[in-house]
């Protein structure tokens, strides 16, 4: 198939319309950082329904981030936008997939994202937030833990209301609507979560077969997941680990016991610049107290002191990383 020609990115601004700790926001800001793409960032608080504004909904009617505007032209869904992204900012970035499109290295890499983008990730991550027994996992503070389930379950409610404001956007937020109401009603069988994470388990022997395989030939050694060079595989295998770390699950799927060369590998990745500016696991009390100061902390009606490293505060970070990161 024929390469799509690329356009000039130097005559239009890249804009990512983004929530920092959406799991599929952070595949696109990373392939954005990978790629070296000059670009600017607009918060969407998904927390609060602001992708249900009807200025946003007429961007992208899905209601859902991440979308990127390209001067006039808009992509939405993070696989799209990471392919839009590789197949038109060529000369002068740095490429995410290996160069000989016939290839058995390229062939691999599309192979390894499609299965590891084929993870359920939306529904096991709401699933945590329902059970309490499963909440009590995620890494974050007792302050975070209890607002999360409540916050994240009141989608119903917020597209009903603008259901009944924005007649206009009917179609759009009733499609919505019926998509959140069954994830809501899917996420109440916490066997179908065992059951999904149990699909991760799959998913992750091919990736450390796939490592260990690397490993085992000299000038494989340094290679990352299908390479040399860091590829989207790769990038969507880091936020997989960032989302399931934050979930309490990393000894569970790459200790040093179960899956050796995942863990290597995943040490490997906390080292890397675009890994740090976006992954979960690097979101500290510091960027808490530092960037938003106790004030906004007790707005939130929790307590500022005496809190442990947050890793993944998605009901309050958001903003304050936004400020850190752009």
């Amino acid at each position: 198939m024929a390469r799509p020609e690329a356009v000039n990115p130097g005559k239009a601004p890249v804009v990512l319309y983004y929530y920092p700790l959406s799991y599929y926001s952070q595949k696109v800001r990373m392939a954005l950082l990978e790629k070296g793409i000059p670009h600017s960032l607009e918060f969407i608080d998904i927390v609060t329904g602001e992708n249900y504004e009807p200025w946003f909904v007429q961007i992208n009617p899905a209601c859902e981030v991440p979308v990127l505007r390209h001067g006039t032209k808009i992509v939405s869904g993070s696989q799209k936008i990471v392919d839009y992204l590789e197949d038109n900012f060529i000369q002068g970035f740095t490429q995410l997939q290996p160069a000989d499109r016939a290839g058995l290295e390229f062939h691999k890499c599309r192979y390894l994202r499609e299965a590891i983008d084929e993870v359920p990730v939306e529904f096991i991550t709401y699933g945590y937030f329902r059970h309490a027994e499963l909440l009590e996992k995620i890494k974050v503070p007792d302050f975070v833990r209890k607002h999360l389930g409540d916050r994240f379950f009141q989608r119903q409610t917020q597209l009903a209301r603008q259901i009944q404001k924005h007649p206009e956007l009917r179609a759009s937020y009733t499609a919505k609507l019926r998509r959140v109401e069954a994830n809501d009603e899917k996420v109440d069988d916490i066997h179908a979560i065992n059951g999904a994470l149990n699909e991760v388990e799959a998913i992750l022997d091919k990736i450390e077969e796939h490592l260990r395989m690397n490993t085992s030939v000299a000038a494989r050694k340094d290679w990352w997941l299908c390479s040399a060079e860091f590829t989207i595989a790769d990038i969507s295998l880091a936020i997989l680990l960032s989302r399931l770390y934050f979930l309490g699950l990393a000894q569970r799927f790459w200790s040093i016991a179960t899956r050796p060369y995942l863990a290597i590998y995943y040490q490997r990745l906390n080292d890397r610049a675009s890994y740090q500016k976006v992954a979960i696991t690097h979101i500290t009390t510091g960027d808490l107290i530092s960037l938003g100061g106790s004030s906004l902390l007790l707005s939130y009606g929790l307590p500022a002191l005496g809190v442990a490293t947050v890793v993944g505060a998605l009901t309050l970070a958001a903003v304050l990383f936004l400020k850190r990161r752009k």
